[in-house]
């Protein structure tokens, strides 16, 4: 365990370079958010912990319809709590909870590997392949430059995170905290079904709680294995496997009733409903074949192969097998969320490939180098194996760094849009409904409190029709009376104003009308408020 903490923070510190220098050179006249990657979800998922400082059940304030509290993501009430506590702000809260991610899936990424490969020294090239492991997204990257493209073809197969703990550590914390405690409880049913006591019940309950209270689309993975797993083993012994079947129930118990609410919630509400729906507006898919293979690289390959022949006696041999498996199966069913359905697919790849790189391919490769008279033959295998898997990883962090010299990068607002949201804070109150260009809507919710106009591709109800109002609010194609009326449908009380439509020949301001009070006014932005309709 302790090696696997300390393999998981070698990489949390590595991935901090991004933020440091983030933080120290941001371009003149920017404020630094403290992100990387997909704006629009983090600012989804502070608005969570901004209205979670109020209660465990929240509304949703990325949309202008007033709508009752119902929801709850507990993970982000820990979190509201621990920014009051200390006083964080969002960046510095975000950083922490890299450390949380790290804290608990080195461990139980560790322990993992021990418990289910054949031999020690697979077990060390699984733990390494699946925390520092990436696909083959770099000959994608790669082909853009050599053809003159625009952007890298496919990028589907180069940016989906959930198979890759060494992004989700850099961008998404949330993804391999959960995917640790998907780990913690799948590895704790085996060791039940193996024989092991207390300690293996009570990771399945720990484990099988913290996928339900952080992320709890990942329930379906741990379902879905360990009931294939429930019957290859029923089907092999001519018997019911009691203890994993008790594991499974335990699983059930502390798990399913939050995933159930969760299922009731987007099913009979409306709004949620309606909201759920829009997740098609990602068009995010997973990636077909060919290109699975691009994303999952060299594991999958070796994977593959492995299946072949597998040893099926060994009993973590058949567990990782049947978790392989069902994966590659979950992976494709037709719903818009079969992307998230990737989640921890590296760690049984890894578990594969590791039995075929230590058994056939390395001892290959270190024989090869030897006849050539390599004094460092030994390490010819590691050299491969890094060059197969870490060259995405690399390009991932390099370019972050590249990213964030660009002053119109979305990891930034501009000091006057800075204080602007400063502002509202200042003035807003729940009640308040705002009304803002989507780069800086997002952040409505988080420094005002109150619910956005315009804020999330999927969070904000009708997205691309008030998208599209929004940026005729704020052209001069219109006029006053046609704004009243948008104003007056939404309850819309206060307008964000910023230059951003300025510079795209959009030249409308609040300033010089008479259905507006002034709030705060910069240069290039401004907060105003409505007058009586």
């Amino acid at each position: 365990m302790l090696r696997g903490l300390a393999g998981a923070f070698v990489c949390l510190l590595v991935t901090s370079v991004p933020y440091l220098y983030g933080a120290a050179a941001a371009p003149d006249g920017r404020v630094y958010l403290g992100l990387l990657f997909d704006v629009p979800d983090h600012a989804q998922y502070w608005s969570w912990v901004t209205a979670s400082r109020e209660g465990l059940f929240i509304s949703n304030t990325m949309t202008p319809e007033p709508n009752a509290a119902t929801f709850l993501n507990p993970a982000m009430w820990l979190l509201a709590r621990a920014q009051m506590l200390f006083g964080l702000s969002f960046a510095a809260l975000f950083q922490w909870w890299r450390v949380a991610a790290a804290a608990v899936v080195g461990p139980a990424l560790a322990v993992t590997v021990v418990r289910l490969a054949r031999t020690p020294a697979q077990a060390r090239v699984a733990f390494w392949v699946s925390l520092a492991g990436g696909g083959l997204g770099w000959v994608l990257v790669a082909a853009k430059y050599l053809l003159g493209l625009a952007d890298a073809p496919f990028p589907e197969a180069i940016y989906i995170v959930e198979p890759n703990t060494w992004f989700g550590l850099l961008a998404y914390p949330y993804l391999p905290l959960a995917q640790g405690f998907m780990l913690i409880a799948l590895t704790g049913a085996f060791r039940v079904h193996a024989g092991a006591g207390a300690g293996a019940w009570a990771a399945c309950a720990a484990g099988a709680l913290g996928v339900a209270l952080l992320h709890a689309y990942d329930l379906v993975v741990v379902y879905a294995v360990l009931g294939v797993f429930w019957l290859v083993e029923t089907a092999r012994a001519r018997r019911i496997p009691w203890r994993l079947s008790w594991a499974i129930v335990l699983i059930l118990v502390c798990s399913a009733p939050l995933a159930g609410y969760y299922q009731y919630l987007t099913s009979a509400d409306p709004l949620w409903r309606a909201v759920l729906a829009q997740y098609v507006n990602a068009g995010v898919w997973t990636p077909v074949p060919p290109l699975l293979v691009v994303l999952l690289g060299a594991p999958l390959v070796l994977a593959a192969w492995r299946v072949r022949g597998l040893p099926w006696r060994h009993d973590g041999t058949r567990f990782v097998a049947c978790w392989a498996l069902t994966s590659a199966a979950l992976i494709y069913v037709p719903s818009v969320f079969q992307v998230k359905l990737l989640a921890a697919f590296q760690v049984p790849l890894a578990l594969l490939a590791a039995d075929v790189w230590c058994t056939t391919l390395a001892p290959a490769l270190a024989a090869l180098a030897a006849r050539f008279g390599g004094r460092l033959a030994r390490l010819v295998p590691v050299l491969v194996l890094a060059g197969l898997v870490l060259p995405t990883n690399l390009y991932l962090l390099v370019w972050r760094l590249v990213e964030l010299r660009r002053p119109d990068a979305p990891y930034y607002v501009t000091t006057d849009e800075a204080a602007a949201l400063d502002a509202l804070a200042a003035v807003a109150s729940p009640s308040d409904v705002a009304l803002a260009l989507e780069p800086v809507g997002r952040w409505v919710p988080n420094y005002g409190r109150t619910r956005a106009y315009l804020a999330h591709w999927a969070m904000t109800n009708r997205y691309f029709e008030r998208r599209d109002t929004v940026h005729q609010f704020f052209s001069t194609d219109v006029d006053d009376a046609w704004r009243r009326r948008v104003l007056a449908a939404d309850g819309v009380t206060l307008v964000v104003w910023t230059d951003r439509e300025a510079r795209l020949g959009r030249s409308y301001s609040p300033a010089g009308s008479a259905l507006f009070e002034p709030v705060f006014i910069a240069p290039t932005a401004g907060v105003f408020r409505v007058r009586a309709y």
